[in-house]
């Protein structure tokens, strides 16, 4: 097994959502039994190897998450979308003039449109694909805080 396969499934495991359910169940647990038994149990060392260990796993999953949306919106940029195309026949008399047209219809309906060897290309909401890694990066910022007002108390 070469090195980089060996890291990428340990960064598999450690972003995996199961580490993470498990990891927040624990939490779950920890913060109800320390509300209720005793609220120094919040600034103890098992509670707060809980939360390195939840960031650690959000963080890998983070990114994973960038990873991915940034490969996905290249390949919405460059006009290769997975899914299936839609086709459209144009009338034979003037291609490039029926192209004008419905890239103006298109852009009507707020599509990004670009011409690319005779080929329209249009998609909505390209930077929608960051949506996941936005929200990623924002719980690993709350969970930082969190644990930084853990640890000064």
């Amino acid at each position: 097994m070469t090195k980089n396969n060996w890291l990428r499934r340990i960064t598999r495991v450690i972003g995996s959502v199961k580490l993470a359910s498990v990891l927040l169940a624990g939490l779950i647990f920890a913060a109800f039994y320390a509300s209720i038994v005793s609220r120094s149990a919040f600034s103890s060392w098992w509670f707060i190897t809980l939360v390195v260990m939840l960031a650690v796993n959000t963080s890998a999953c983070t990114l994973r998450q960038w990873r991915g949306a940034v490969k996905r919106y290249k390949q919405i940029r460059e006009g290769r979308v997975s899914g299936k195309p839609v086709t459209v026949d144009l009338p034979a008399s003037d291609p490039a003039d029926a192209l004008a047209t419905l890239a103006k219809l298109c852009r009507a309906k707020w599509y990004a449109v670009s011409l690319q060897n005779s080929r329209l290309v249009a998609h909505k909401n390209a930077i929608g694909v960051f949506g996941s890694a936005l929200f990623h990066t924002a719980l690993v910022a709350l969970i930082f805080s969190a644990f930084c007002g853990v640890i000064t108390g």
